[in-house]
């Protein structure tokens, strides 16, 4: 769900593509690889063909991974993005590279699968948010009206990595990918929300995590995509009802890691509470 913005030949688009040179040239990156069929004059797009330097440019200015080349990381990272920019601008089903028409399904956080030709008219949005409270999203909205909504929150893009492959295919017996991925964007520009209110965005950066199993055939075309992630709380930093911190590195959905124990938590809180002086640091109790 990556932004293809601005047009090219714009001034915003040149200074972008400067930059993304510099940036390759200077650390020695590489664009993602959308595939061949992206300069096929034969596709039919939904608008026009799009152009991915802006999102290239935020994708490698603020990714955390820089996977190897040839990597098995690389290639999922590949093909999620070359099935994104499949979805959300071509207008033909038939024209997708990337996935086996006849199985193909979409399916998030244990909801029923959705048909691939449904998802094609829906959209990615609506299929990985149709499960979240209704006064976060509305399920009926269209294609169209879901993506103005991020484009608009997200002026500089929308940009997705993979974090690690947990479990690559092994044909026949398990054709699954399982890996972990980030979602990510600088909240600069205006969501409205599904009631027609507008949230202006705060400038700071909000971080999705998730998990995802890819069904995969030999070709390596897709069959199924099982999505798992929080996109209630992601849609209430938008709403401007929880501050983004609260997502940062992954922490609502895996915990804060190393930090201090919950019980030890609890000790503190009573202790200023109490008005005692509080220790060092914010695990400093033993």
């Amino acid at each position: 769900m990556e932004s293809s913005l601005p047009l090219v030949g714009s001034e915003e688009y040149k200074k972008a593509r400067a930059e993304l040179e510099e940036l390759k040239q200077t650390y020695n990156l590489r664009e993602p690889d959308r595939g061949e069929t992206i300069e096929d004059p034969e596709v039919k797009w939904r608008i026009h063909k799009p152009d991915y330097t802006l999102a290239n440019l935020a994708y490698l200015q603020g990714k955390t991974m820089n996977h190897s080349a040839g990597s098995l990381e690389e290639l999922v990272e590949n093909i999620v993005k070359t099935w994104e920019m499949e979805a959300s601008h071509k207008k033909d089903f038939n024209q997708w590279s990337t996935v086996e028409q006849e199985s193909y399904v979409v399916a998030c956080n244990g909801s029923p699968e959705i048909p691939g030709e449904q998802v094609k008219e829906m959209g990615n949005y609506n299929a990985l948010l149709g499960g979240c409270r209704p006064d976060l999203w509305n399920s009926e909205s269209d294609f169209e009206t879901s993506h103005r909504a991020f484009q608009s929150a997200f002026p500089t893009g929308f940009p997705w990595e993979v974090l690690a492959v947990l479990a690559g295919p092994s044909f026949p017996s398990s054709p699954h990918v399982v890996f972990t991925w980030r979602h990510w964007a600088q909240y600069s520009g205006i969501y409205t929300d599904c009631s027609g209110v507008n949230h202006q965005g705060t400038g700071d950066l909000v971080e999705l995590y998730g998990l995802a199993r890819v069904t995969l055939n030999p070709q390596l075309k897709i069959k199924k995509i099982d999505v798992q992630y929080k996109p209630d709380e992601f849609l209430e930093v938008l709403h401007n009802l929880r501050p983004a911190q609260d997502l940062a590195q992954g922490k609502s959905i895996i915990g804060p890691g190393a930090g201090c124990p919950f019980v030890q938590q609890q000790q503190q809180k009573q202790q200023q509470q109490q008005h005692e002086q509080p220790g060092d640091g914010p695990c400093s109790l033993s």
